[in-house]
């Protein structure tokens, strides 16, 4: 059994535990983190939201957060911007980003350039995970479902 030190159960940890365990393994993590939740019930329910869509992506993609690597029948190689975008939606699954949110989460609050840097991003990371789905909110930005 895992136990978690203090500031461990943020999402993103979560996620990295997640994708590391076996099938198996999946329901006794997510007691634990749940439990480590204490009696915040919106923090219980969004945690127990985020396993489930991970559970849904990892059926078809194997994500190694700590590695940064992602693989299929084989390991799909994609760039730092390009992981960097997969976490964003993974870990904000079903939120809308405008393409604004985007280069600011991405590229960072000093880049100046043309914001159709993030088409070109979102366009390579659907090439090379066809089975993300990646939808285009026209005129606004980007949504995971």
């Amino acid at each position: 059994s895992h136990s978690f030190n203090e500031g461990e159960c943020s999402i993103n940890n979560l996620f990295n535990e997640y994708t590391k365990a076996v099938s198996d393994k999946q329901a006794e993590i997510k007691q634990i983190a749940l439990d480590n939740i204490g009696e915040d019930v919106p923090q219980k329910e969004k945690i127990a939201k985020c396993m489930e869509n991970v559970k849904k992506d990892k059926e078809t993609y194997k994500i190694d957060v700590d590695k940064r690597t992602v693989v299929e029948n084989e390991e799909i190689k994609l760039t730092t911007l390009e992981f960097d975008l997969l976490i964003m939606f993974l870990n904000n699954k079903s939120k809308s980003f405008s393409r604004e949110d985007i280069l600011n989460t991405i590229w960072g609050d000093d880049y100046y350039g043309s914001d159709r840097v993030v088409d070109d991003l979102v366009r390579r990371l659907r090439k090379k995970m066809p089975k993300l789905r990646v939808n285009t909110l026209y005129g606004f930005g980007y949504r995971l479902t």
